[in-house]
């Protein structure tokens, strides 16, 4: 019973994870400072810094999620569900004019949605996550944090 609470934190921290993900890229694709490219992400504005402070959110949310895991191969097999996951809820949320017909022209969008997903999540948002995930496996190795054990019972 007790392992099955366990996959069920673990798969509650892979859906925050996604989430926090497409989270952080959608607002930095809305908010304009970073606008993808088929050539990779461009900085606009002259403001990289703020595009790097992006970055730096997705990086400590991967240490954060692979701390809380708290197993090195769990947390891999999470990185490799979470990114997917986060690209299908930033598809979903660029192409939903379309979906909804509020844009008559809905294919033109979709293409774009999948074009501008691709473009803001390679490749640098998964060089950041899997670098943080590598970091939060150590962390968590290295301090050994371990949840009180009659909090999950």
């Amino acid at each position: 019973m007790l392992r099955l609470k366990r996959s069920f934190r673990v798969l509650l921290i892979v859906v925050g994870w996604s989430t926090s993900l497409s989270g952080i890229i959608l607002a930095a694709v809305f908010q304009g400072y970073l606008v993808p490219t088929l050539h990779g992400p461009v900085a606009v504005g002259g403001q990289p810094v703020i595009v790097v402070i992006y970055y730096l959110g997705i990086l400590a949310v991967s240490v954060l999620a692979a701390v809380l895991i708290d197993d090195p191969g769990l947390s891999i097999v999470g990185f490799f569900s979470a990114f997917p996951s986060s690209w299908i809820i930033a598809f979903v949320i660029l192409s939903l004019p379309a979906t909804l017909g509020v844009i008559p022209v809905g294919e033109i969008l979709v293409t774009t949605a999948i074009a501008v997903t691709f473009a803001a999540f390679f490749p640098f948002v998964v060089i950041a996550g899997l670098l943080g995930t590598f970091v939060g496996i150590v962390l968590s190795e290295r301090v050994n944090w371990q949840p009180p054990q009659d909090k999950l019972g």
